[in-house]
């Protein structure tokens, strides 16, 4: 049970502490007073949201601790002591305090959670507080219009969660090797794809052929092609000044060596001169003879040449295409021969291809056999919220659970939908359609007060759940909220008297002016003030004599219960 709950600086209240009792709980004050700053605070500690807007003006933080007894909830003490946060005292061999202290302190810059002065992350704060409270809202009553609330209310009641949870565990793994096997055949095509181009891009290289040196050579041919018939001219103009003209070089060496040999009879020092002119008439020979044969092998060869132009244009054409010389081509085509198949994958995919067909049989099974058991709690349940609803003045209304088949999902292979009908005559229909405000507050309150005997959720907390009801309906309520409190620690916040009349404790949250800043407090009421509390709920600001006597009357109806 929650024990106290104790604030400090938390948006308009200063500092506040309140010890609660077993049993019925109520809160009441004046709209705006500060009860839903109270609420506000208590889900801080299961894990809402929080923000420096919080902080009270002029504050360093913000603080709001609870503290829990867990002596009833197993689940609680089961989460503290496998997470190491559980109060030991100094016997050896002692177990652990049967208390929780839990905390959250808010600043400008971040949150912080501590569960027996322990920091904790805020996800297994939550974990842990929401085995202890289940806190109703005011705006929680619209969430009773979603058929996922409807599925969740059957599978809470049914404790379907682990099946639930199976099913849920299953089809994300079904869904993942699915992914993982549209990716292989994404990966294959992919590869084929690349597999094809590559053939495509050999064939073309392949068909060129190009080897290392030939481009060289090749420029050379055409060099000489493109220019043959200068080269032969020029050849045998040269070959003829050279050597077989009548004023050729080879004749003016041959004067000049005949006139220096007579020279050199007179002087013997000339010799070598002579010996160097007849070296010189034979090199001019030798290279007469090679122009010659030069130029004789020089052709006009259209044909060859074009041959050559064309190929040195498929080498332009590799060179663009595969890497700018011939040798990137070659290095190029050695890379993309080695280019993985699809056939690489068929293993791997069969596998995959086996695993999904096993997990899509398993979670149709696991969803079957959830849909089954939703089935049967669905057949439970309907009767039970039935004769609740029956209890809180709504004798003639109609209910249904319906189960239907519908298409796989991570919450299995049906939708769970609450039908209802608030006039007999007419047919039950989906629950949006159809129920007012504070038909949707009694349906709600039903299915808490059933789902909470079957859940060890400890404390319930109710804020405002009597949303649009009043009179003898308000009564009902009241004295539903009293019974399930014989069970569970209730905490209710409520603007009517029949059901504040039902408090085993009542506390009045009220706003005063302290320093010329408003300030929002809490304290527990005596007899007599909760009399005059319950009467002013009756009246309104103007208390009369009258109305205190209703409010006794309501007061002692509600303890011959």
């Amino acid at each position: 049970m929650l024990r106290s709950l104790y604030i400090r600086d938390y948006a308009l209240i200063e500092e506040l502490s309140v010890d609660f009792s077993g049993g019925l709980n109520i809160l009441t004050g004046e709209t705006g007073a500060g009860k839903s700053i109270i609420i506000g605070a208590l889900k801080l500690l299961l894990g809402g949201r929080a923000s420096p807007e919080m902080v009270r003006t002029g504050a360093r933080k913000a603080v709001v601790e609870a503290h829990f007894e867990i002596a009833a909830s197993a689940d609680t003490q089961r989460l503290v002591a496998a997470h190491g946060l559980s109060h030991e005292d100094d016997r050896e061999g002692s177990l652990p305090v049967e208390d929780m202290i839990v905390r959250r302190e808010i600043t400008a810059r971040a949150s912080r959670a501590f569960v027996n002065d322990t920091p904790v992350l805020l996800g297994l704060l939550k974990s842990i507080t929401e085995t202890c409270v289940d806190l109703h809202g005011q705006h929680d009553q619209q969430s009773l219009l979603r058929p996922e609330v409807h599925r969740a209310v059957v599978d809470a009641y049914g404790q379907l969660e682990d099946e639930a949870a199976e099913v849920a565990s299953l089809h994300a793994d079904w869904r993942s090797a699915t992914r993982q096997l549209e990716e292989i055949d994404s990966v294959a095509l992919a590869r084929q794809q690349q597999a094809d181009l590559h053939a495509f891009q050999l064939q073309e290289i392949d068909e060129v052929s190009p080897k290392p040196e030939e481009e060289e050579a090749l420029h050379h041919d055409h060099n000489v092609l493109a220019n043959a018939a200068e080269l032969r001219a020029s050849a045998v103009g040269l070959e003829a000044s050279l050597y077989s003209s009548g004023d050729s070089v080879y004749d003016a060496l041959s004067a000049a060596a005949a006139a220096l040999e007579r020279l050199s009879s007179m002087d013997d020092t000339l010799g070598p001169l002579v010996a160097e002119l007849r070296s010189a008439r034979l090199s001019v020979e030798e290279i007469a003879s090679s122009l010659r044969e030069y130029g004789d092998q020089i052709e006009d060869d259209p044909e060859r040449l074009a041959q050559v132009q064309d190929r040195l244009g498929a080498f332009e054409m590799l060179k663009q295409k595969y890497g700018g010389t011939i040798a990137a081509v070659l290095d190029y085509r050695s890379e993309i021969a080695e280019t993985p198949t699809r056939e690489g994958l068929s293993a791997q995919r069969a596998e995959l291809a086996k695993r999904v067909e096993r997990l899509v049989r398993e979670v149709r099974e696991a969803a079957a056999k959830l849909s089954g058991r939703r089935k049967e709690t669905a057949a439970v349940l309907e009767p039970l919220i039935k004769d609740t609803l029956q209890r809180l003045g709504m004798e003639k209304a109609a209910f249904e659970v319906r189960v239907s088949t519908a298409e796989l999902t991570s919450t299995g292979s049906d939708t769970v939908e609450f039908h209802f009908s608030p006039n007999p005559g007419e047919p039950p229909r989906p629950l949006a359609r159809c129920a007012s405000g504070g038909e949707i507050s009694r349906i709600m309150l039903a299915l808490k007060a059933i789902i909470a005997k079957r859940v060890s959720v400890p404390v319930l907390v109710f804020d405002e759940i009597d949303v649009g009801i009043s009179g003898a309906v308000a009564q009902r309520v009241g004295e539903e909220m009293h019974a399930l409190a014989r069970s569970h620690q209730v905490v209710s916040i409520t603007h009517l008297p029949q059901i504040a009349a039902q408090g085993d404790a009542h506390f009045v949250v009220e706003k005063t002016e302290v320093g010329g800043r408003t300030v929002s407090d809490i304290r527990p009421l005596s007899d007599e003030e909760r009399a005059a509390q319950i009467a002013r709920l009756i009246s309104g600001a103007r208390v009369t004599d009258s109305a205190i006597a209703s409010a006794r009357e309501l007061i002692n109806s509600a303890l011959t219960q």
